[in-house]
């Protein structure tokens, strides 16, 4: 009778898969940048004020609308990060979990921009309904996040 044997390269499985993740993640919170970047309008249906350094009019967005762009420092301000701690991998879009934290250690929720005034428009205040721009971003995105993922762990 032959014997036969069998090794389990158990790190290596583990290291491997976790490269393929941290790919798809990366991928994945990409996609929801450049969606929230594109969802952002021009110019708003809603309040119109004069500025005061420029003399320009702008056009605020209705509620429940993203935000208008008025100089555009909150689009610019977006931006994404993947942290792997253990086997887990953590997509993030906007500031960096620090911010996050300390942010919601002060009872405002995590908005994804380091711009204050990001979380206001996001949530809105007792004064200004909200213009939400990350989750429905995110929401947007769910379909092509779940094919990446599916992509890279071999599902078609």
């Amino acid at each position: 009778m032959k014997g036969y044997s069998m090794d389990w390269n158990g790190e290596k499985f583990l290291d491997l898969a976790t490269k393929v993740n941290v790919a798809a993640m990366t991928k994945a919170t990409a996609v929801v940048v450049q969606n929230v970047k594109k969802n952002f309008t021009l110019q708003g249906t809603g309040a119109k004020s004069r500025r005061t350094k420029t003399g320009k009019y702008h056009y605020a967005s209705m509620p429940g609308q993203a935000p208008a762009i008025d100089y555009g420092a909150l689009g610019a301000s977006i931006t994404s990060k993947v942290e792997e701690k253990g086997l887990k991998v953590h997509g993030y879009v906007g500031s960096d979990l620090a911010k996050i934290k300390e942010e919601l250690s002060k009872r405002k929720a995590a908005t994804g921009t380091d711009l204050e005034y990001g979380i206001y428009l996001e949530l809105g205040t007792s004064k200004m309904k909200a213009r939400p721009f990350l989750r429905p971003a995110l929401r947007r995105c769910k379909n092509k996040i779940e094919k990446i993922f599916r992509a890279a762990n071999g599902h078609s």
